[in-house]
């Protein structure tokens, strides 16, 4: 194997890294929903369900959820 062969592979592969931590990183956007009211923050995570309240620091977690389709 050849030098250029072993920088066109290695080049090849950080490349093929790079963009798949981008992807991984570019799903995690819109997981968290912030909800603020008069009284009370909440954080809600839409893959667990689980909701966290800022104010208390406490957390809630919700049996058997299921993300619902949206009517956007």
């Amino acid at each position: 194997m050849t030098k250029y062969e072993k920088y066109k592979i290695s080049l090849l592969g950080l490349f093929v890294i790079g963009s798949l931590l981008c992807l991984y990183e570019y799903s995690k956007n819109g997981r968290y929903i912030s909800n603020e009211t008069e009284f009370t923050r909440n954080v809600i995570d839409t893959r667990t369900g689980t909701v966290y309240r800022v104010i208390n620091e406490t957390k809630i977690e919700i049996k058997n959820f299921e993300l619902g389709k949206s009517n956007k």
